[in-house]
């Protein structure tokens, strides 16, 4: 949050009633001193009772450019739905659902505050968290961290030939009808696993193709053929494919 950031206010002409300017204001002390402005900030993690937590934002529009965010809390949670999306009536008629239990836990929320450099500097500090998105982030993964979710990496986790796992789940926002009661469900997207189907697909034929020229004795020219030759080579096609039998005299492609 930026503090003392001029805003500009329009300046109304009393006959035409139009904008003929705009004039910006600055806070000031009770001396009329320009108060520095200065960014600071803090961060906010709901620790209890987050599963009925509601976070509600929303813009200050024309009369200042901060934005309001809030968090509210239902001991008692509710859902409602709208009938005439569903079956045929005359007008709106909403069917509202409320638990029967209440939630007797606790409501916990942790802040974290944020120091620009200019502040940490000027108060000694050497140990903060800095008032950007960076700053946030670093607060929340040493929070995970303590709170043991993430660990640090050790020297034997860092390895030269470090892989890199990349796992993706798509899906869809849906509405099924179940006993003619719509439910929102989540779809799978089943392109993004088409498409790593194709892709294995294709690496797999590639494999074999090249594996049949190496077995025939057809030397390696092309950098794919190299690529294949280092990454699926004679010993990890054995391995992989043990009740598979080559017959190389039976190989022809590369010779003709």
């Amino acid at each position: 949050v930026e503090t003392n950031v001029a805003v500009e206010k329009p300046v109304v002409d009393a006959t035409t009633k139009e904008i003929t300017g705009y004039t910006k204001k600055v806070l000031e002390d009770a001396d009329g001193n320009e108060v520095k402005k200065t960014t600071n900030g803090f961060l906010a993690i709901i620790e209890e009772g987050d599963a009925l937590a509601t976070l509600t934002t929303y813009s200050g529009g024309t009369l200042h450019e901060y934005s309001t965010c809030y968090t509210s809390f239902n001991p008692r949670p509710k859902d409602s739905y709208n009938l005439a999306e569903s079956i045929s009536v005359g007008q709106n008629a909403t069917y509202t659902v409320v638990s029967e239990r209440k939630y007797t836990g606790s409501y916990r929320i942790k802040y974290v505050m944020l120091t620009s450099d200019e502040d940490a500097a000027a108060a000694g500090l050497k140990d903060y968290y800095e008032a950007s998105y960076v700053g946030m982030a670093k607060v929340y993964r040493d929070y995970l961290k303590d709170k043991g979710v993430l660990t640090d990496l050790t020297e034997a986790d860092v390895q030269k030939d470090l892989p890199i796992y990349i796992e993706s789940f798509g899906c869809l926002d849906d509405i099924e009808r179940i006993l003619s009661i719509p439910v929102e469900v989540l779809k799978p997207l089943t392109t993004i696993l088409c498409v790593y189907m194709i892709a294995n697909i294709v690496m797999t034929v590639l494999s074999f193709n090249y594996w049949y020229e190496r077995q025939n004795g057809n030397p390696i020219e092309t950098p794919l053929q190299s690529y294949f030759a280092e990454n699926y080579s004679d010993e990890f096609m054995s391995e992989r494919f043990q009740t598979m039998s080559l017959y190389a005299d039976l190989v022809k492609r590369g010779n003709q």
